[in-house]
């Protein structure tokens, strides 16, 4: 009763707590005012929230008519927060610049979705220049520049693209390749163990593989590394048969579509992912970036293999060793 008679609402936790508290806003036409604890994503900023089943896999998402009134950051609290939930929202806030050129990619875009993805550009540059030391900070409990500009980078800067790019009927920019991955991950049971950013930062490798973007794809491996986030499936605690299962539920989302290209499960060559704990990558691809371990390029590009079309896979690999 006293919710239902309240003039507005305030949204205080993570991100699903948040969108819950945005729902049931929207659904009693109330306003919504975000408290975001964490920065392990955007939903403080967004105008989607994501919805999930009682078994933890995505049920779909739920579009307000408006995004939060105002959006409240401490950045003490942030920093006095668990280090892994920065981690991870370090992980989901990699994906916004990449997915949304891809989405974006070949399409006319009008004045809203055409500012979202010029402003998709600065959400990676922050998290590469200050990540490192905010997670430091955060392990510390140091507020600093560092936990600031990482803090806007993943909550607000995303979250205002995200803002841009997505409409619940007209267009949906918003994310691709990268949020499938992690969306059709929900599916295992294994996913209640690892966190959505985490997950979403090996998705950004699996779908920077299928662009053949491997410079970039590289970049952003060598920095996972450094942070721990994941660069390999073996580390999701992905084996042949949870990629199955990620292979079932992909075609349903909403993100396999949101690519330039068309996307299908029956393209891929199965003998040519069997191996993946064995195989090694094609010279071409190997020398760019000698450090990283041979394997990781195994697991990530047959992980990909499954989400690309019209890439022979003899593009990607030497049979192995």
């Amino acid at each position: 009763k006293e919710v239902q008679e309240a003039d507005m609402v305030f949204a205080v936790g993570g991100g699903r707590a948040v969108d819950c508290c945005k729902t049931m806003a929207d659904k009693m036409g109330k306003p919504v005012f975000t408290f975001p604890t964490i920065a392990s994503n955007c939903a403080a900023c967004t105008a989607i929230c994501v919805m999930y089943k009682q078994d933890g896999s995505l049920a779909g998402y739920y579009y307000p008519k408006h995004c939060a009134e105002h959006t409240f950051i401490n950045t003490k609290i942030i920093a006095e927060a668990p280090e892994k939930l920065l981690w991870a929202g370090i992980g989901d806030a990699l994906s916004k610049e990449c997915e949304v050129l891809i989405a974006t990619e070949g399409k006319k875009l009008l004045n809203t979705p055409l500012l979202g993805r010029a402003l998709a550009g600065a959400c990676t540059s922050p998290l590469f220049e200050y990540g490192k030391q905010a997670l430091s900070d955060c392990k510390n409990n140091v507020v600093s520049e560092a936990i600031q500009e990482v803090a806007l980078d993943i909550i607000m800067s995303t979250g205002i693209v995200s803002n841009l790019t997505t409409t619940e009927n007209d267009y949906y920019y918003n994310s691709s390749l990268g949020h499938c991955f992690y969306n059709a991950y929900t599916g295992l049971a294994c996913a209640e163990r690892h966190m959505h950013g985490e997950v979403v930062s090996f998705g950004v490798i699996v779908l920077l593989t299928c662009d053949k973007q491997f410079e970039l794809r590289d970049k952003i491996a060598k920095f996972n590394k450094e942070l721990g986030l994941p660069v390999t499936l073996k580390e999701l605690e992905v084996d042949e048969a949870g990629l199955e299962k990620i292979l079932d539920r992909a075609p349903a989302i909403l993100e396999w579509k949101k690519t330039p290209y068309e996307m299908t499960r029956e393209n891929s060559n199965r003998p040519f992912w069997m191996p993946t704990l064995t195989a090694k990558p094609c010279n071409n691809i190997q020398n760019k970036n000698p450090p990283l371990r041979a394997d990781f390029y195994a697991l990530a590009d047959f992980a990909a293999l499954y989400f690309v079309f019209k890439v022979p896979a003899s593009l990607l690999y030497a049979p192995a060793a």
